[in-house]
C-alpha cells in the first residue's frame, strides 16, 4: 500500500474521525460530494534522504495538505482538529497491515477559507511526513 492510500484508510479508521464522516477523498472533492468531508493532496514532493543502513530502508520526506471541509466554520473546524490530533507525532505503520511505515509526521501550516460558491468552510493543514520506501 503507497503512502496515499495508507493515509486514506488510516484517517477513515480513526474512531472521532468515523464518527463523523469516512468521506476521504485525493486531491480533489466534487462541488456535489456530500459534507462533512476530507481532501488531501501532495504539498510537495517526495525527496529522499538515504539509506539507513541498519534497516536497509530509504527514509523519504514528503509534506501533504489535508483538507477538512463542512457547511459550517465550526463543523470544519472540529474536524481538522480531530485530524491533526490523529496525525502529528504518529509513528509506526499507517494504515494497518500492508501500509506505510511512518518514521514521524509534524505539522507545519494552518489556515482556514470559505468557498462562497458552495457555501463549503475549509480547514487546511500542511503536515511534513518522514517515511520508509
Amino acid at each position: 500500500m503507497n503512502l496515499d492510500e495508507s493515509l486514506a484508510v488510516y484517517l477513515k479508521g480513526v474512531p472521532a474521525i468515523a464518527a463523523i464522516t469516512t468521506r476521504v477523498y485525493p486531491d480533489v472533492a466534487t462541488q456535489d460530494t456530500i459534507c462533512p468531508r476530507i481532501v488531501y493532496r501532495i504539498a510537495s514532493g517526495e525527496e529522499e534522504l538515504g539509506d539507513m543502513s541498519n534497516t536497509r530502508a530509504t527514509l523519504a520526506k514528503v509534506s501533504y495538505e489535508v483538507c477538512a471541509m463542512d457547511k459550517t466554520f465550526d463543523g470544519a473546524r472540529a474536524l481538522g482538529a480531530l485530524v491533526q490530533a490523529a496525525l502529528i507525532g504518529f509513528r509506526g505503520v499507517m494504515g494497518g497491515a500492508g501500509g506505510a511505515y511512518i518514521g514521524s509526521i509534524s505539522a507545519s501550516g494552518r489556515r482556514s477559507d470559505f468557498a462562497a460558491e458552495s457555501g463549503i468552510h475549509m480547514m487546511s493543514c500542511e503536515f511534513e511526513i518522514f517515511y520508509y520506501i
